[in-house]
């Protein structure tokens, strides 16, 4: 389940870092590896068992594949541990790469339970074939109020009527699941191949 994966996560971290002090202005991803590695905690098939690439449809393309082989990775460390005994040195130092990269990806949204909600909000929707993925951001818009920007990630231009149904279908549904969020959503048409370009760098 969605909210399981993230629950994980966030329990672990918090095996980690105080409850108190879990937050990106008390301790930040590069903090946390010095002190993820005086503990085994974190290492536990518990910490990844609901993950679901399917769920992370608010991420880039290689960002949801860096995180999906990056939970397989420590899955198959963390299974390899004794249940009723510690880690040791050797699976810590196998595993904890791979837990970083977890932990990174998703600190941007596990320090802000608004990120959360939206992104299980969007995670819900079933997306139509030309629609690709949703990728969203909080921010404020030129007169400073709150608003979220969803940039809806298509597979190819739509030229069909039936194609810009869907796309326009899935914008309303969107705005629909948002909705009571206290923030103006602003959806926004992008090619999944433009996408591409924008995590590459390559994009004009």
């Amino acid at each position: 389940m969605y909210g399981g994966f993230f629950q994980g996560v966030r329990d672990a971290v918090s095996l980690v870092v105080p409850r108190h002090a879990e937050s990106d202005e008390a301790i930040g991803p590069t903090d946390f590896e010095a002190v993820a590695r005086r503990t085994d905690l974190w290492l536990s098939p518990s910490t990844v068992r609901e993950y679901r690439e399917s769920d992370m449809r608010f991420l880039t393309e290689p960002q949801r594949s860096r995180l999906t082989a990056a939970v397989e990775a420590f899955l198959a460390v963390a299974e390899s541990v004794e249940p009723e005994s510690p880690a040791d040195r050797e699976q810590i130092e196998a595993a904890l790469p791979h837990y970083l990269t977890i932990v990174n990806t998703l600190w941007p949204v596990m320090a802000d339970p608004e990120a959360i909600e939206v992104a299980r909000r969007l995670g819900q929707l079933v997306l139509p074939e030309i629609v690709h993925a949703l990728r969203y951001e909080l921010g404020l818009d030129w007169t400073n109020d709150p608003m979220i920007v969803v940039a809806v990630i298509v597979t190819k231009e739509p030229f069909k009527k039936a194609e810009w149904e869907r796309i326009r279908s899935i914008e309303t549904t969107v705005g629909g699941s948002l909705k009571g969020s206290g923030r103006f959503v602003l959806n926004k048409l992008r090619l999944l191949s433009e996408e591409r370009a924008i995590a590459a760098g390559t994009y004009p």
